[in-house]
């Protein structure tokens, strides 16, 4: 599999010409043949990939080898940390691989960062590593996209938990959630899906409402924009939520729409075949005013 060096690309172009960077032009003309614009962006955005001559002038020009610069990033930075775990724990290479059946060229491998993290490899390794290896790398984003936002939420709710002298069974009874959802919110990322997750406006407000803090509020104190958080929100439902979101909303105006409800006080939800608007607290109406905008907003969206 190859290995996505974008990054590493972009990064390189952006030392030339003393620090100063280059354009993707100008970088493109430093090949023989040059490369167009197009093509280093699709290199730089792991479109495709530049071949054997233009890989090693790439490493050349960032002072490297083509074996440093084939090693991707992620993986460098998973194998630090599965070395530094290893290491606390006080196994040796070979301790570890018998504990976990993997080989000991391939724990190496991986904490080199040559070889990429598999999930198998995560939770055969997770066994004589306890949870510690699989938390650690989750937060870090071995699974995909991991939201920032669904980390911050995490730890502050756990901390205002702990502040109010609750466990989560307590919690859960509280504001009629189970525990085991009021766990994957609190940990930022759900170990069965192997994804982060960002808690929907309705199950962060329940929670918020009993330690009487508003969503605005909350959001506020962390240096999150009710805005980011929507967009993490409907970032996740697209990637692992069951029920298939419609397509032709363009996500930029999808998250202006909820924006809209839910300065009005409402949550919307954009289903496959129907849209539900309802108030963001129980007992309170939609007035028709609001109603006929928030439809209005929908048409001009779906259109």
């Amino acid at each position: 599999m190859k290995r996505k060096i974008g990054d590493k690309i972009k990064r390189i172009r952006k030392m030339q010409n003393d620090g100063n960077g280059l354009s993707m032009e100008e970088f493109g003309k430093l090949f023989n043949p040059p490369a167009s614009k197009g093509v280093v962006s699709n290199w730089e955005n792991n479109y495709n990939y530049p071949n054997e001559k233009r890989l090693e002038r790439i490493a050349e020009l960032g002072g490297i080898s083509v074996k440093e610069l084939m090693l991707s990033d992620t993986d460098l930075k998973f194998g630090k940390a599965l070395k530094t775990i290893r290491e606390e724990k006080g196994y040796s290479i070979k301790e570890l691989s018998e504990i976990s059946g993997l080989s000991e060229s391939h724990i190496s491998e991986m904490e080199k960062g040559e070889r990429s993290l598999g999930v198998n490899a995560v939770f055969a390794l997770s066994k004589g590593l306890d949870n510690e290896f699989l938390t650690l790398i989750a937060r870090m984003g071995a699974f995909g996209y991991v939201s920032d936002i669904s980390y911050r939420i995490g730890d502050e709710l756990s901390r205002l938990r702990r502040k109010h002298q609750l466990d989560k069974e307590e919690l859960a009874r509280k504001t009629g959630l189970s525990s085991d959802l009021i766990n994957i919110i609190e940990s930022g990322y759900d170990t069965l899906s192997l994804f982060y997750y960002v808690p929907s406006n309705d199950e962060l407000t329940k929670i918020l409402m009993y330690y009487g803090i508003s969503l605005e509020e909350f959001l506020t104190n962390l240096g999150i924009k009710i805005k980011e958080f929507i967009s993490a929100r409907l970032d996740w439902e697209r990637r692992y939520n069951k029920e298939v979101k419609t397509d032709i909303i363009n996500h930029d105006k999808e998250v202006d729409l909820y924006m809209l409800c839910n300065e009005d006080g409402y949550t919307i939800d954009l289903g496959s075949n129907r849209v539900k608007i309802t108030p963001t607290y129980a007992g309170e109406k939609i007035s028709s005013k609001n109603l006929d905008k928030i439809k209005q907003s929908l048409k001009i969206i779906l259109d």
